[in-house]
């Protein structure tokens, strides 16, 4: 096994009035500049208001990403397990993060609707076991022995953290519908594609069926 350290220091900024506009049809993007974000969205929409309080945390620098979910109890509205966003990979976006880089990126995240994401708020070092298996599995399995009580970030919360905050998406309790966001700031590998998205996947149990 290998020791690592991991120190929480993630803080929630502010809190935006919940959501009160259908949010369904807003349009889904992916690393996407303010101008591109401000042109392609509705004014007024949960998805502007969102996007706003986001970029308000890096200064409107970054991408933003988006996503919108319709989900069914036991979906989760993105790969399940504890991890870290943008740690650095020498071997591009395609190899294994490395654990133990400086942190890095200035990043904020929030969602209005059902299913929350939960943070890590302990400094804790995890033995990862020494196996050539993705290492977010092995941090999540080494989190399930040793965590505590996370905090839950509530609809309309936006939280700014960077490469070294442990944190998962969870699994909805109860139908219904969700948008999130994240914008992503200081990672110098991370370009603007200023895209429109029309697809998105919820993760669920297969042998559970649909």
């Amino acid at each position: 096994m290998t020791l690592f350290h991991f120190k929480p220091q993630w803080q929630i900024v502010n809190q935006i009035a919940a959501a009160t506009t259908d949010f369904r049809y807003d349009p889904m993007f992916f690393h996407a500049d303010y101008e591109f974000v401000m042109s392609n969205v509705e004014a007024g929409s949960e998805t502007q208001r969102l996007a706003e309080a986001l970029f308000a945390v890096t200064d409107g620098k970054g991408v933003l990403d988006t996503r919108v979910h319709m989900l069914k109890p036991g979906w989760c509205p993105a790969i399940g397990g504890w991890h870290c966003d943008e740690v650095f990979r020498s071997g591009g976006q395609d190899s294994q993060p490395e654990l133990g880089m400086p942190r890095r990126g200035d990043m904020a995240t929030g969602y209005f609707g059902i299913c929350p994401t939960l943070f890590d708020n302990e400094e804790r070092d995890l033995d990862i076991l020494d196996v050539p298996t993705p290492i977010w599995g092995r941090v999540s399995a080494a989190m399930e022995r040793t965590r505590g009580s996370p905090t839950i970030l509530m609809p309309g919360q936006i939280a700014h953290f960077d490469s070294g905050d442990l944190h998962t998406a969870s699994q909805s309790s109860g139908a219904g519908w969700r948008v999130w966001g994240r914008v992503i700031a200081g990672i110098p590998e991370m370009p603007a594609f200023n895209e429109i998205r029309r697809q998105v996947q919820a993760y669920v149990d297969l042998s559970a069926g649909w």
